[in-house]
């Protein structure tokens, strides 16, 4: 409940409020006996003769892998940078979610890949931005077309880009398509 009070400030009296609480222990006891029940609600409706065609285990199992499958999402859309998604349109939604998948399927086969050269895909990621930031390009005039130079690619990743197989794409002919050059 909240309680007047009224305090003597230098010469003049302020009033102020103060709360005070008090516990109920039989709603505390009552409220303790749910510790540690999780309660799922489904709109599974489905039976046969009588029984639900889906266990409580399975739908409680569903629920728990939604979890794991909800942070894969998270983790994609952060390391592809996919946020903002405003999408609303069920086809969109869809084309989100494949996108989703196939950033994971390759990520993880850019994992599976770099293992022997001791890497992590994070470790890929983070020399290919390092690599791709503007002070490794440098665009000039050549015979009045506009060109980007690339500088130097590094070792590291040379390594890494032909242990992926892809290594064609620092050919000058692949690189001249795109306006690029080394």
């Amino acid at each position: 409940k909240i309680v007047p009070v009224s305090k003597k400030i230098k010469n003049d009296f302020i009033q102020t409020f103060r709360i005070v609480a008090s516990k109920n222990e039989a709603a505390l006891k009552e409220a303790a006996l749910t510790d540690g029940i999780l309660v799922y609600v489904t709109n599974h409706v489905e039976s046969s003769a009588g029984m639900f065609t889906l266990h409580a285990n399975q739908i409680a199992r569903h629920y728990r892998e939604k979890y794991v499958i909800e942070n894969a999402f998270r983790f994609l859309k952060s390391f592809l940078d996919l946020r903002p998604m405003y999408v609303w349109v069920e086809e969109h939604v869809k084309a989100h979610v494949d996108i989703c998948m196939i950033g994971c399927f390759l990520s993880k086969y850019i994992d599976i890949q770099l293992e022997d050269l001791e890497m992590c895909v994070t470790e890929f990621y983070a020399l290919l931005n390092r690599y791709s930031k503007a002070s490794s390009l440098s665009t000039g005039a050549n015979d009045g077309r506009l060109i980007t130079v690339l500088e130097k690619i590094p070792n590291r990743l040379k390594n890494v880009v032909a242990k992926l197989g892809i290594d064609h794409i620092f050919a000058d002919d692949y690189l001249k398509k795109f306006g690029l050059k080394i």
